[in-house]
């Protein structure tokens, strides 16, 4: 079996048939908003429709009809999944070289290696010492920040995002396009949006006064409007773009 490797530490699982995994398995992947975004594109969907064809054609030919099918289907059909988001195959791995390999170290990239010499004559406990000081020079980021700016995917992530925060803006973004005339504040309660706010009417158990109104109605806006330019960047294949 292929190990794909992405750029972020979660990524959709499924499981067996036996054997399958809850939803949070997938839903809590960066990779499945981006999908439950795109759906909500307008000019995709409209492409969707005619089968492909038209402004979002080059984007179908990789994504599809993100309609037509459940989220795990059009995840593992023809594994669209590792080809959209996977990166390349590593060339290299954590090991020892020979000394043929060492001949050819004009040939490294230092960006993505880190070739160290390692006098055996030291005690493990000075080697361990002396190796981690080198890599937190070389290595001062976190891995999702490092594989962010390096990843060469077909369609690598555009930033750092949250889990919440994807899920949260989008169900405000959803409840606001069933019912426009709802109040926004209510839409902020509804999405779960201004935690400190509703923790505060949790304990007053009292409907919220004017301000705690207008903490929530703001919170909604931003929310609506974050979720709107990130549906529109997954028409030009890029997510999660504020």
């Amino acid at each position: 079996m292929t190990v794909l490797n992405f750029a972020t530490r979660t990524y959709p699982t499924f499981g067996s048939e036996k054997r399958p995994k809850p939803e949070s398995a997938w839903k809590g992947s960066v990779y499945y908003w981006w999908w439950e975004y795109l759906r909500r594109h307008d000019g995709y969907k409209r492409c969707c429709k005619r089968g492909g064809t038209g402004k979002h054609a080059d984007l179908y030919d990789d994504f599809g009809d993100v309609h037509a099918v459940d989220f795990k289907t059009w995840w593992t059909e023809g594994n669209r999944g590792g080809e959209l988001f996977a990166e390349p195959a590593a060339e290299t791995v954590f090991s020892e070289l020979t000394y043929e390999q060492t001949q050819q170290l004009n040939e490294w990239n230092d960006e993505a290696v880190m070739v160290v010499l390692v006098p055996l004559t030291q005690s493990k406990r000075h080697i361990a010492k002396r190796f981690n000081t080198l890599l937190k020079k070389r290595h001062s980021g976190e891995r999702g920040q490092r594989l962010l700016s390096r990843s060469v995917a077909l369609y690598p992530l555009a930033t750092q995002f949250k889990i919440e925060s994807l899920r949260d803006s989008l169900l405000a973004y959803d409840l606001r396009k069933a019912n426009p005339k709802k109040p926004l504040w209510k839409i902020a309660i509804e999405a779960g949006l201004a935690s400190t706010v509703q923790r505060e009417l949790e304990r007053q158990k009292t409907a919220p006064d004017f301000e705690q109104r207008n903490t929530l109605a703001v919170a909604a806006s931003r929310a609506i409007k974050r979720a709107t330019v990130m549906i529109e960047n997954t028409g030009k294949g890029t997510f999660p773009k504020k």
